[in-house]
């Protein structure tokens, strides 16, 4: 069971396939969706899939869900992995919405590049600060 995180569809696992489909509450789906690639190479889709009437019926819509995809390749400890993943990304997302969106992704992106050994020199365009403009005044 976990906090803030609705499963969508059969509650009975016996007629479920390896579909499983998750409404965060407390954080953007999409936010959840790039957060689990980009830290824990977990890929989901998230999002309507297509069927926006099945989302409405189902209570999801406008924000969908994210959709993991579970094969026959895929084992128990990759399941599990998944679920730990998600915890530590619901803590780490109650941290981040104190923060501003554009920080939260900032920061994310810059722990990204610290682990992979490439630190960016300078902040993407759209998170630098903007200079006020200077008002020229004539001299006396």
């Amino acid at each position: 069971k976990l906090p803030n995180v609705k499963i969508i569809g059969v509650r009975d696992w016996n007629k479920r396939v390896g579909t499983v489909s998750l409404d965060f509450e407390s954080i953007d789906n999409a936010e959840v969706s790039f957060i689990l690639d980009s830290e824990y190479g977990i890929m989901t889709r998230c999002g309507l899939h297509c069927a926006p009437l099945a989302h409405q019926t189902l209570g999801t819509y406008p924000q969908g869900t994210v959709r993991f995809a579970f094969g026959h390749k895929n084992t128990e400890e990759d399941v599990e992995y998944a679920v730990s993943a998600i915890r530590k990304n619901l803590v780490i997302a109650r941290r981040l919405l104190r923060k501003k969106r554009a920080a939260a992704f900032s920061f994310l992106l810059q722990k990204q590049q610290k682990r992979r050994g490439i630190l960016a020199k300078k902040q993407p365009r759209h998170l630098r600060r903007k200079k006020r403009p200077r008002i020229h005044r004539p001299r006396s």
